[in-house]
């Protein structure tokens, strides 16, 4: 998979587990970010020796490093405040008609829930695969292949420095992405689940400390929502994919 790009961008609210929060403004697409970053946060391998009396080493072993989690980071390149609720918790302002309008800041970190984070990115134009048959002729459209990037627990969002000046403002919210057995096999149609390109769920759940997921596919990212989306559930949710597809 050959990355280029940044396409789309969801976020959609779930528990500190992955588990999706169902209901109203659980979910938002965006195109309006810059980058989104992430960085292995690793517990360092640590040397267990022990001396014999004559100075030499009696037991030498080493425990094997490990990721604890990711450390994400997004730069967006819009105020959408919805979307900053989502992700990091401060409250919102509405104006005279309900409507989202500012958000404040306060001393508080949201540590009881998170968000899920989608990102599409574009691949390079020579990345196509070769048919070994003609049943890419009978898919519905033509499909373009594109990389599919979840991190479906990130908690503990904030929002760093914000500058003011005779320059283009960014907004850069941090977070970790974190185990999120919860999420299972997502509540969205983003993989191809056959030759016909027919989209689905994801093929296979997410496990116990897998907490970021890759993966080329070639259905096409959601469109940008107007604000905040409500999200229902598909069910049966949870368990592995069954004959009827989704």
């Amino acid at each position: 998979m050959k990355v280029v790009r940044g396409k789309r961008l969801r976020a959609t609210r779930v528990d500190r587990c992955g588990m999706p929060l169902a209901g109203d403004a659980a979910s938002l697409v965006t195109s309006g970010f810059v980058s989104v970053k992430y960085t292995p946060n690793m517990e360092d391998a640590e040397d267990l020796t022990l001396k014999n009396a004559d100075g030499r080493n009696c037991v030498a072993d080493r425990t094997p490093p490990e990721v604890k989690w990711m450390d994400v980071e997004a730069v967006l390149c819009e105020v959408d405040v919805e979307l900053l609720a989502m992700m990091t918790g401060m409250p919102q302002v509405l104006d005279y008609a309900e409507r989202p309008n500012g958000f404040r800041f306060s001393k508080d970190v949201n540590v009881d829930q998170g968000f899920a984070l989608e990102v599409w990115s574009g691949t390079a134009g020579d990345d196509c695969d070769v048919p070994e048959d003609d049943s890419i002729l009978e898919a519905s459209e033509p499909s373009l292949s594109y990389g599919y990037w979840l991190a479906p627990a990130v908690v503990e969002a904030t929002l760093g420095e914000i500058e003011i000046a005779a320059s283009v403002a960014t907004f850069t919210l941090t977070g970790r992405a974190v185990s999120a057995p919860r999420w299972g096999r997502g509540p969205y149609d983003v993989i191809q689940q056959d030759a016909l390109n027919e989209a689905g769920r994801l093929l296979t759940p997410l496990e116990k400390d897998e907490f970021i997921h890759v993966e080329r596919t070639t259905i096409a990212p959601p469109s940008a929502t107007e604000g905040a989306e409500a999200l229902e559930l598909p069910t049966p949710y949870y368990g592995e994919r069954s004959d009827e597809g989704n």
